[in-house]
């Protein structure tokens, strides 16, 4: 089974803010009534229907489930847009640097 840790948190805090439980999810995406929960705890992985199903349900893009949703990240985004080719060079190599100092940790 793939490592789905961050799309599940995306729809863990999507049913968490709309206040609908897994049952009532998983019955709207037309699926057993708990194919969500079973989901959640690495049973299977979801299908590409049922993922379209479920962004379609929250009226999110797909791909928003599998983004990490970190604040931070957002903010640095923001920055980035106004960077030039070289500043953005230096960016990505100390991003590199950062991953391989955070990996041998």
């Amino acid at each position: 089974m793939a490592d789905n840790k961050i799309l599940k948190k995306n729809i863990q805090n999507l049913i968490n803010k709309s206040g609908i439980s897994m049952r009532k999810l998983s019955l709207a995406i037309d699926a057993t009534p708990c194919y969500i929960q079973q989901m959640m705890v690495d049973k299977f992985d979801p299908s590409m229907d049922k993922l379209y199903a479920i962004a379609n349900f929250f009226d999110v893009p797909v791909a928003s489930l599998f983004i990490d949703d970190n604040a931070l990240i957002q903010e640095i985004d923001t920055y980035l847009v106004y960077l030039d080719d070289a500043h953005l060079e230096v960016v990505l190599n100390l991003t590199k640097q950062l991953i391989a100092t955070s990996s041998q940790k």
